[in-house]
């Protein structure tokens, strides 16, 4: 199933379930008398259903998402159909008061309640429906990878963690190596082109990913030819890969592509909203939170009489050291040996759902942190980065992030945790710091129960030595 389908199912019900959910909404606050006659009345109440689908929909073209399943990280899902629908919701209410529209504050709050988990369900119903065509391999469209090296085996991984895709990951070719017969290093073997297309076809393998340069050589054009006459799609990974913390824009000049990689800073005016969320959102909170702040430093006070706050030298923005604040809990608090002790199972709770790190927003209000961007590292860790660890100092850091969402941490590899910077970085915008801080909320309630992506699947041989499937 292709994900355009899957976007336009979902997109044409969210459509007849806006104008349905008013409604019923109507109906449960007039009852009986819900639906008079006559021309001004049924203009009334047909206005407010009308607004909901098109300003729903225009949402969606201005979000580019409306939450249809996106993997396997169910908090980016949430904060993927949370973010647009809170847009909805003050849009809806401004352009009420805006043009005097009387309806029931009550209808409208059933709607607004009704609306989202009618949403809520129907994406929880088409996961499952996805999940189930998947185990029964119902459209499953089985894919290829034709490469042998680490950025195989990472797509191979983002594929199963995609089941909206409808992929299933059938196996790995590589060119073949040797000499005589098997031709030269990393060339596919000539005259064996056909063969292996049809060995392919035959395998009911809909689709070829090449995740190795494709070269102007009489072989490996030849393969594509004939897996595309036996009826085989073909794509590519492109060289450029590894550059995505750029985003990429294309245009065309008389047929010839140009691809154009933007630089990682952000435009001033970008720079400037953001600034305006971080002091408004880190202001409301703290005052919001300071009872919450002032019970736990309290309560870590009186656990051991030791100091409740401590500053930790970090990287900022362009390598600039700063002070970062958070409660006095260590940053892997050790399982306390004594049931009794229940100063250290707080820290340990504390921990857990990041509450130590409340104190930032105060380095949020000076400057020093962002609400969203890369966590910050220490002087050690950033001592041994190489060029493109460096790239993530080109953002101010902050207190959650991709990668925290993706349920990385602190302990975990700065490689790993670059990629996902670099890849916020690409397409930094305020609504996506808008989803990252929903889905932060996601990811805390399902702290240290999830995992990011599935375990590596098993590695293919190579195309020139016998076929090897991956079995499901």
């Amino acid at each position: 199933m292709r994900r355009y389908y899957v976007t336009l199912l979902l997109l044409g019900t969210d459509l007849v379930g806006a104008f349905l959910t008013f409604l019923l909404a109507h109906s449960i606050r007039y009852g009986a008398s819900a639906f008079p006659f006559g021309w001004i009345s049924f203009y009334s109440m047909i206005y407010g259903p009308l607004l909901a689908v098109g300003l729903w929909m225009l949402l969606i073209l201005l979000f580019g998402s409306h939450g249809s399943p996106s993997g396997l990280n169910y908090p980016l899902d949430f904060s993927q159909l949370t973010t647009p629908y809170f847009f909805f919701t003050v849009a809806f209410l401004a352009i009420f008061f805006a043009d005097h529209v009387l309806y029931s504050r009550l209808e409208l709050a059933i709607f607004f309640l009704l609306f989202y988990i009618f949403l809520l369900f129907s994406r929880i119903f088409l996961r499952r429906a996805l999940l189930w065509l998947r185990r029964y391999r119902i459209g499953l469209r089985r894919v290829v990878i034709v490469g042998d090296s680490e950025l195989a085996q990472d797509l191979a991984r983002r594929i199963n963690g995609h089941p909206e895709l409808h992929y299933e990951v059938a196996g790995y070719l590589t060119p073949a190596s040797g000499t005589g017969a098997r031709g030269a290093s990393n060339r596919l073997v000539a005259g064996k082109s056909e063969a292996m297309a049809q060995e392919l076809a035959s395998r009911n393998v809909h689709e070829l990913i090449f995740v190795i340069p494709i070269r102007k050589d009489s072989e490996t054009l030849d393969f594509i030819a004939n897996c595309q006459k036996h009826g085989l799609s073909v794509k590519l990974v492109p060289e450029y890969y590894e550059m995505h913390s750029q985003q990429i824009e294309s245009l065309s000049i008389d047929g010839i592509p140009l691809l154009e990689l933007k630089s990682l800073y952000p435009d001033p005016a970008y720079r400037m909203l953001k600034r305006l969320m971080d002091v408004t959102v880190a202001g409301i909170l703290m005052i919001l939170l300071s009872p919450v702040t002032l019970l736990i430093g309290l309560i870590l006070w009186v656990s051991d009489h030791q100091r409740v706050l401590r500053s930790e030298l970090r990287i900022g923005l362009e390598g600039r050291p700063f002070r970062m604040l958070r409660f006095h809990v260590d940053s892997s608090p050790r399982a306390p040996k004594d049931p009794a002790d229940w100063g250290e199972r707080f820290r340990r709770f504390l921990y857990r759902y990041s509450l130590s790190e409340m104190p930032q927003f105060w380095n949020v209000l000076k400057g020093d942190m962002s609400l969203v961007g890369p966590r910050p590292e220490s002087p050690e860790r950033v001592r041994h980065y190489s060029t493109w660890h460096q790239r993530r100092l080109l953002l101010k850091p902050g207190m959650t992030g991709l990668a925290q969402v993706r349920g990385l941490r602190g302990t975990d590899s700065s490689d790993e945790k670059t990629r996902y910077d670099l890849e916020y970085a690409a397409n930094q915008s305020p609504f996506l710091d808008v989803r990252l801080l929903f889905a932060t909320l996601g990811t805390l309630a399902r702290r240290s129960r999830t995992k990011t992506l599935p375990p590596k699947s098993q590695r293919g041989l190579p195309l020139s030595g016998r076929w090897n499937e991956k079995r499901a």
